[in-house]
């Protein structure tokens, strides 16, 4: 059991690597600080529930990953993605592929640390949001494929650098128009 497991962590921890096992649970919504906690990673196994706010219990987090955790309809982490994920000043990496992940992505152009931002697989619609272009200049990779994203593009994303992989293939976005003068 998720809850269990985090409640018997030892809290000056800097990695936690619990990735390829059969755990089961939701994140406590609230759980003991882990403050010196830098990577985490539950991914591959069968969480289920909505995301805590990692920045109260984890604050030095600079890798999260919790990917592959959608083994079946009914398990998977659900809701949106917390705003206050952004409050997470050292986060570099954000690996939530494969999940029941819904909602809109406001507040992640705020991180402007991030390197990695993995959300595909997921059930995210709307739109993508154009402050995701703040993110050029850091952001190494951005998968936001697979998802129920719709509109068009951002033109913000074209000031990512040319190195930048970006990945946006089975949305719904449409073809964006071109103006006649």
């Amino acid at each position: 059991n998720l809850s269990m497991i985090l409640s018997n962590v030892p809290p000056n921890l800097v990695q936690i690597t619990f990735a390829n096992n059969a755990i089961r649970g939701s994140f406590p919504t609230t759980f003991d600080s882990l403050e010196s906690l830098q990577q985490l990673d539950i991914s591959s196994n069968v969480i289920s529930g909505s995301l805590p706010d990692f920045s109260r219990s984890c604050p030095s987090l600079q890798a999260l990953n919790l990917s592959y955790n959608a083994r079946t309809n009914d398990t998977g982490l659900t809701g949106d993605v917390p705003a206050s994920i952004s409050n997470l000043a050292f986060l570099q990496e954000l690996h939530l592929r494969n999940n029941r992940l819904s909602g809109g992505l406001a507040g992640l152009g705020g991180m402007p640390q991030i390197k990695e931002l993995d959300l595909s697989v997921n059930r995210f619609a709307g739109t993508v949001p154009a402050e995701l272009g703040s993110l050029a200049g850091t952001i190494e990779v951005l998968d936001l494929s697979d998802n129920e994203f719709e509109g068009t593009v951002p033109t913000e994303i074209g000031l990512f650098q040319s190195e930048t992989q970006i990945s946006l293939s089975n949305n719904a976005f449409e073809r964006a128009s071109r103006s006649s003068d």
